[in-house]
């Protein structure tokens, strides 16, 4: 019997799929809050994190191309400067293909990953607030 992924698995560990902006936003800042946490351990475990921070964002960030529809390889763009900035606020605002499309249909709205995202931004203003 196969499993289903649950709704966190499919949004940070997948590059299949689609996910829409609101998602992609709540993801986005849950990514960042966490990568921001400093692991005073050693280089190697220090270096897993990162690669780990790294392939959940490269995860969302495909997920959101192909919310739109667009191939994955177009996101070189966040690589060079200026047109980075454009790449970034296509990703935040661009609205996603209301059916299916080549990547699948569109995304189903999951609480969770807002409740996540909302917490996120939350503990960061707390944090960033008390210093």
């Amino acid at each position: 019997m196969e499993t289903k992924p649950n709704a966190i698995q499919n949004v940070f560990l997948y590059f299949t799929g689609r996910i829409g902006r609101l998602t992609y936003a709540a993801a986005f800042i849950t990514i960042f809050f966490f990568g921001r946490i400093p692991i005073n351990t050693n280089v190697a475990i220090e270096s897993l994190g990162f690669a780990a921070f790294l392939w959940f964002l490269l995860a969302i960030v495909v997920k959101r191309q192909n919310d739109y529809g667009e191939p994955a390889w177009r996101l070189i763009g966040l690589l060079i400067p200026i047109v980075n900035i454009y790449v970034f606020f296509e990703l935040f605002f661009r609205k996603g293909d209301e059916k299916d499309n080549k990547f699948g249909s569109p995304e189903t709205p999951n609480p969770i990953v807002y409740v996540m995202g909302g917490m996120a931004l939350l503990a960061d203003l707390i944090i960033y607030l008390s210093q």
